[in-house]
């Protein structure tokens, strides 16, 4: 059966998903409690076997199972790591290899669906640079989880792009409602967890068996997609901007620093016309203006950011904490310059961060540690050739979707242009906070928002029988 059969057109009605990872996130809960044992490792295997079968029958659940997934990735992420052969891999790890390992067997059975968008090629040749230098310098296992992240955001755009081919903006539309509608999982899961004393009230945000840091980088999705609502369904204006006031909520309340400036960049220029980003630079002063603000309003975000509360912005300055990043950054950049051009290898980077780190009397930390900068740990480990491939590919999308954005915008197809929009805000999102985060080894980001960006790419075409007679007009003064 290929994807493109008729029988098999239509938007696939995720309930089934919904149903099985809730109910996976509540038996996750559960199993938080005791070590993890080789029976679940085996029960969690054969989910994710019943996964693939269905997937092979209706290959939109398999794009469902990856929004629904990352939503609860929070959680996954903190239960017990197992140990195989000289690295360790998390049941959220297990996942996620299974979701890649499906959507490789989906292409590869389907051929004659499967098509790659010229955009991600990018992607790939830095996928496969990584891989070169990855066996050069022996292999390591631990190398293999990074080449995983590297792999993800082209192969789901590829399996998504496929995925959808007879789709078009009725799934485009089925994957950005499921989207939005995961929102619920975080916050059941922090009601619970909470109520039953797994996650604590700390003054530097919730701590505990979720994860605060993936919680907050998947609502920067969810935020995003629902800010270009905003914009681009004026019918249902208010409903999306509950629904981003709720994602800014969830973002603010685990006092993640980043994600909560990013968000309130994404708050600033979501409104911004395609024909008028010069308006960029000043609505960006006002999200700086929106930040300071929030830091002095949410006592867990001032006390994480700063020794003690400033008086005043220069002793702001000197007194604002970067956890140990400057040094790491410091550490990264001096023994990558000792072989600046190819670098030393996938996950390289980790144990030299490590060291630094227990040299200082940091201890208690792991002895692989990524130096919380994407762009230094590619420069560290593929050098300034696997840097100069990062940039051109992200910088290849950007480009993409954003003149997308813009000709669909013209066209009058806000089906279309909300999902480019949605991908541009989402792209530059992951663009800043990869400067201080781990963002690209978060596929609970890059996972859902490369769904979104094939999902924009299948639903542009025609406008939406929803809009006016005239949607030129109306969206060129949107």
């Amino acid at each position: 059966m290929d994807m493109s059969e008729p029988h098999a057109a239509g938007a696939l009605r995720p309930g089934p998903v919904i149903a099985a990872v809730l109910a996976s996130a509540a038996a996750a809960v559960v199993v938080a409690l005791v070590p993890v044992t080789p029976s679940l490792v085996l029960v969690v295997l054969g989910g994710l076997l019943v996964v693939a079968y269905w997937s092979f029958l209706r290959p939109l659940l398999l794009a469902h199972l990856v929004i629904w997934s990352a939503a609860m990735g929070g959680l996954w992420r903190h239960l017990d790591e197992i140990g195989v052969g000289g690295a360790t891999i998390t049941l959220s790890g297990i996942r996620w290899l299974g979701i890649a390992a499906g959507a490789v067997a989906l292409l590869a059975l389907r051929p004659r669906s499967a098509s790659i968008p010229r955009y991600l090629l990018p992607l790939y040749a830095f996928f496969v640079w990584m891989l070169v230098r990855w066996l050069a310098a022996g292999a390591n296992p631990a190398g293999a989880s990074d080449l995983l992240f590297y792999l993800m955001p082209a192969l789901i755009g590829t399996y998504g792009y496929s995925a959808l081919v007879d789709r078009g903006a009725a799934g485009a539309r089925s994957i950005e409602r499921s989207l939005q509608a995961s929102i619920v999982v975080p916050i059941v899961l922090y009601a619970v967890t909470l109520q039953v004393g797994l996650v604590q009230i700390t003054p530097g945000g919730p701590k505990g068996i979720i994860g605060p840091r993936p919680v907050a980088t998947f609502m920067l999705v969810i935020l995003a997609s629902a800010l270009a609502s905003v914009r681009y369904r004026p019918q249902l204006r208010w409903r999306f901007v509950g629904l981003a006031v709720l994602a800014s909520s969830v973002i603010v309340f685990t006092a993640s620093r980043l994600a909560t400036v990013v968000a309130l960049l994404l708050w600033g220029i979501f409104s911004l016309h395609p024909r008028r980003l010069g308006r960029l630079f000043p609505r960006a002063m006002v999200a700086v203006v929106m930040a300071a603000t929030v830091l002095a309003l949410a006592p867990n975000l001032r006390d994480r950011l700063f020794h003690h509360t400033p008086v005043d912005l220069e002793e702001a300055i000197q007194l604002v904490q970067l956890s140990g990043r400057d040094m790491m950054w410091r550490t990264t950049i001096e023994h990558g310059w000792q072989r600046p051009l190819v670098g030393w290898g996938a996950s390289s980077a980790r144990p030299v961060v490590a060291d630094a780190l227990l040299w200082k009397g940091r201890a208690e930390l792991p002895t692989s540690y990524p130096p919380h900068n994407e762009y230094l740990q590619v420069f560290h480990d593929g050098g300034l050739i696997g840097l100069a491939l990062l940039l051109v590919a992200w910088a290849t999308v950007l480009v993409h979707h954003g003149l997308a954005w813009r000709r669909q915008h013209q066209l009058g197809d806000r089906d279309a242009a909300r999902l480019h929009w949605t991908g541009v805000m989402l792209v530059i999102s992951v663009l800043i906070s990869a400067a201080g985060d781990n963002t690209l080894h978060y596929p609970v980001v890059l996972a859902p928002m490369f769904l979104l960006l094939a999902a924009a790419d299948r639903a542009g075409g025609q406008p939406s029988k929803r809009q006016s007679d005239h949607p030129t007009e109306e969206l060129s003064h949107a």
